[in-house]
């Protein structure tokens, strides 16, 4: 077969359409978590790598069909309600869906149909709507890839397609022409977590042509698109579609190029954004542990574990309670409500981060701007957003108390710590 330019083609309508899905390509670098970048250890070994994601672009429509099979209309209506509810009303598809992609395509369902193609078609082009005679020609489009088996060897074998089609008529209809080809097929047991051995398959858009020897009704037709061909039709291969007799030359169009579809308000998606901001925050919580560490292990003259948790006790309330608690604590307060002097004197002689003490070093983790500096927000917005940078940076700068509150604590806590750990030490 000679290949076009698209890879999909409307069928069942006045005027068939080349199509062809919209795709991009995005670069990735999977960096080593504690060094922020990739690296190589003496023996060698990389650690990162940079890989290339293919993916649909948003806003493009898909139609796919789900085959239910019973005796009546009442058989399936209960599975047909089945299924809307395990699918919900939006679903995430592909790889790589915590990264911001998956699409969270939104469902919408339509009627039900007995056939997977309606419409009147064009001549050379229509889906078979009528009783074929004796010695008229008609023609069979594989929509799907077909994995067929050989009858005598038991070996998968797409060569043996021709056979298994006439075999299904049953002597009514013999094979005149065929233009296919081959193309491997693999798939992915989720179970196992394996991947299964590929195989050879007659491609999607292969064509056989055929001519009756018998009258055949299309009720027959009509089975065999419902039945399929070859195995694994359950999983979406071995779809046929039974069109009229073709012509000598035959007429395609592309798709005219349309205005972008304006998006609303121009916002993404509410799921979109609570993705992203579940994102943002998780890697900040990371970076406020490592930054406690990173304090913590470099601290000197440590307090003792009780002013550490008499401190930590209005970290437990609202963010902006706690902040304004400890700010009288430590210098805004009345002579009543600050701290006494041999507490004071404790936060004092401990420093952190090089000479400032642990009193200013507090005060200073309530100014958003320098937490934020601390954090290195804007490069953590910048690795980790999916709507766009400014939409991370605006996630971190929602809450600055609750940041300031996290960052605090997570250091108080990392001090006690050490104050046991050294502890301990000194008990051996």
């Amino acid at each position: 077969m000679a290949p076009l330019g698209q890879e999909f083609l409307t069928i069942g309508a006045a005027q068939p359409v080349l199509l062809q899905p919209k795709m991009s390509a995005r670069i990735h670098h999977q960096r080593d978590r504690e060094k922020g970048r990739a690296w190589k250890d003496r023996d060698g070994t990389a650690h990162g790598a940079i890989f290339v994601f293919e993916s649909l672009d948003a806003g493009q429509s898909f139609q796919g069909m789900i085959q239910v099979r019973g005796a009546t209309e009442e058989e399936l209506d209960p599975t047909e309600n089945r299924i809307k509810d395990l699918l919900g009303q939006a679903i995430l598809i592909g790889r790589s869906r915590r990264a911001g992609y998956g699409g969270m395509a939104a469902l919408q369902w339509g009627k039900g149909q007995e056939r997977e193609v309606y419409g009147p078609g064009r001549e050379g082009l229509r889906p078979v709507g009528g009783d074929i005679s004796q010695g008229a020609s008609f023609r069979l489009l594989l929509a799907s890839a077909c994995i067929v088996r050989d009858g005598s060897t038991g070996q998968i074998n797409p060569a043996a397609l021709p056979e298994l089609i006439e075999r299904r008529f049953g002597g009514r209809a013999k094979l005149v022409r065929t233009r296919w080809a081959f193309s491997p097929i693999g798939g992915f047991n989720r179970k196992w977590r394996l991947e299964l051995p590929q195989v050879l398959a007659v491609s999607a858009g292969s064509v056989f042509l055929l001519q009756a020897d018998h009258n055949i009704p299309v009720g027959d037709l009509y089975d065999i698109e419902n039945e399929g061909l070859g195995e694994r039709r359950e999983e979406g291969y071995g779809r046929v579609l039974f069109l009229d007799a073709p012509l000598p030359e035959f007429s395609l169009r592309e798709p005219e190029e349309t205005a972008p579809v304006s998006a609303g308000d121009g916002q993404p998606p509410h799921v979109v954004q609570d993705i992203e901001k579940r994102i943002v925050l998780a890697q900040l919580a990371r970076k406020i542990e490592h930054k406690a560490a990173d304090l913590a292990r470099s601290a000197r003259n440590l307090p003792s574990n009780s002013l550490i948790g008499r401190l930590r006790t209005p970290l437990r309330g609202e963010p902006e309670e706690a902040i304004e608690t400890l700010k009288r604590w430590l210098r805004d307060g009345s002579e009543a409500e600050r701290l006494k002097r041999s507490a004071m004197d404790q936060l004092e002689r401990c420093r952190m981060d090089g000479n400032r003490n642990l009193a200013d070093w507090i005060l200073e983790a309530t100014d958003r701007d320098k937490v934020l500096s601390w954090l290195n927000a804007d490069v953590l917005a910048q690795r980790c957003h999916i709507v766009s940078e400014e939409s991370a940076k605006g996630i971190l700068k929602e809450k600055p108390k609750e940041i300031s509150v996290k960052l605090i604590d997570a250091v108080l806590a990392a001090l006690a710590v050490r104050n046991k750990t050294e502890e301990a030490g000194d008990e051996r």
